[in-house]
């Protein structure tokens, strides 16, 4: 059996399409599983333990006719866009599946027109193997750890927290005050180094909660790749992050999360699938206002983060933490 999984971006959502290549394999020990995604995101697909080639080049002209030619028994699209639907028209396949993205559903959540919720997207991407497995059973993502070199030191005597204090958009972002002042009780209450991390365009950010620090505060805004950045994820005792994709990177590794949501909610399915990982949302009645954030709050008061508080991240940390010792 033939399979080609179809998910361009992002990094949060292509993680949560990995247990589908694990559903996938598990049903079918035999499979070979091909994977058509961005060249931003190859490095993460590499890690999942059940692909075996992946392709990045399908705006190639020459990339298209030749997989045209793969004689695949299931091509699945999980992005569900025109770009991927493109591709999937180019591809030889017995069968295509396109997964339900549940729009309107989602819509309805945003506009506060339903008390109805979406457990996660995996359980949407599911859709799409209806037929090709017997009753799947949704499992975590899991990612293989990545053979790379981090570079900088990790003392293993010490406590080992990552924080990430970037997202995509301004409304999905803790206050970083806030993330200062959380570091300070941790750093007053255990021995800890922190690994502040975040992409190159978050630099600024990540530097700007470092100054404030000593040695043990490690400004790594914008100097990992994707596979030193796993393999850094892999390493730390303890996440704190908002909703953003190492949200979902630091969940595939099963580390105790702390995650932080304010304009998005768990409730259209962008949840931290990991039993180890706390959600910390308000709430409030204007919450979601959004799919995927924006970059002003909507009533101008931004009280779904700023109302979360250090002390309360502190609390939840302490606990994981002394949990764990």
């Amino acid at each position: 059996m033939r399979f080609l999984i179809i998910r361009l971006s992002s990094l949060g959502d292509i993680i949560l399409t990995e247990p589908v290549t694990a559903l996938i394999k598990q049903q079918y020990p035999d499979a070979v599983i091909d994977y058509i995604t961005k060249p931003l995101y190859q490095d993460i697909v590499k890690l999942f333990p059940y692909v075996s080639n992946v392709y990045t080049d399908y705006e190639n002209s020459k990339f298209l006719t030749s997989i045209s030619k793969v004689p695949y028994d299931y091509a699945i699209d999980l992005h569900n866009k025109l770009n991927s639907r493109l591709i999937l028209n180019k591809i030889n396949a017995k069968d295509k599946r396109v997964y339900k993205k549940q729009r309107l559903l989602r819509s309805k959540i945003v506009k506060k027109q339903t008390d109805e919720s979406i457990d996660s997207t995996l359980s949407l991407y599911l859709s799409a193997l209806t037929g090709i497995i017997k009753s799947p059973t949704p499992l975590a993502p899991w990612l293989s750890t990545p053979e790379a070199t981090i570079p900088f030191e990790i003392k293993e005597d010490k406590l080992k927290i990552g924080i990430f204090p970037g997202a995509s958009y301004e409304t999905k972002r803790w206050p970083s005050e806030h993330f200062k002042k959380a570091i300070e009780l941790l750093d007053s209450n255990f021995d800890t180094d922190f690994y502040i991390m975040g992409s190159e365009s978050e630099s600024g950010l990540t530097s700007k909660i470092t100054r404030y620090f000593g040695e043990n505060c490690i400004d790594l805004g914008g100097k990992l790749n994707f596979s030193e950045l796993a393999k850094a994820i892999s390493s730390m005792d303890l996440l704190i992050t908002n909703d953003s994709g190492p949200m979902h990177l630091a969940s595939a590794y099963n580390k105790p999360l702390v995650a932080i949501f304010g304009a998005t909610h768990p409730r259209l399915g962008f949840k931290p699938m990991n039993n180890k990982a706390v959600v910390l949302a308000k709430d409030y009645p204007c919450q979601p206002c959004s799919l995927h954030g924006g970059n002003k709050c909507p009533l101008k008061h931004y009280k779904c983060m700023q109302d979360i508080t250090p002390q309360e991240v502190f609390e939840l940390c302490k606990e994981m933490i002394t949990r764990s010792l």
